[in-house]
């Protein structure tokens, strides 16, 4: 009886320890590819509309923000050619924090605003 108990138990555990439960919540509008339109210290307006951006000296912060948790930063090199650099990012819905981890650098924003084509972001200083 014992042995039909622990095998029980046994298979139930395998059962919920093979299933993929998503326990963070974010916004779909999130994903996009985003490009910074204005920057002061510590905010950015982002757009993900190309239309709207105009020529700027010494290039735009950009970042690609995929479903799967990857993220990709691209900033215009001292040479005028994009640098691309992999990261990861979260979203806290309940704070409306966004995290990109990039290399050995955490960055940590307050969502201020978020529609399809304008993201606002203040950044968080630790």
């Amino acid at each position: 009886m014992h042995r039909i108990i622990y095998i029980l138990i046994v298979s139930v555990l395998t059962l919920f320890s093979c299933q993929k439960i998503n326990k963070t919540s974010f916004p779909r509008e999130l994903i996009s590819n985003w490009t910074c339109v204005e920057e002061t210290e510590d905010a950015c307006t982002f757009t993900s509309n190309e239309k709207e951006l105009t020529p700027k000296r010494g290039g735009r912060k950009h970042y690609e923000i995929k479903e799967n948790g990857d993220l990709f930063e691209i900033i215009t090199g001292s040479n005028d050619m994009p640098v691309r650099e992999k990261g990861v990012w979260s979203f806290n819905s309940k704070e409306q924090k966004l995290t990109f981890v990039i290399g050995e650098t955490e960055t940590t924003y307050l969502v201020q605003s978020l529609t399809n084509d304008k993201l606002e972001l203040k950044q968080i200083k630790h």
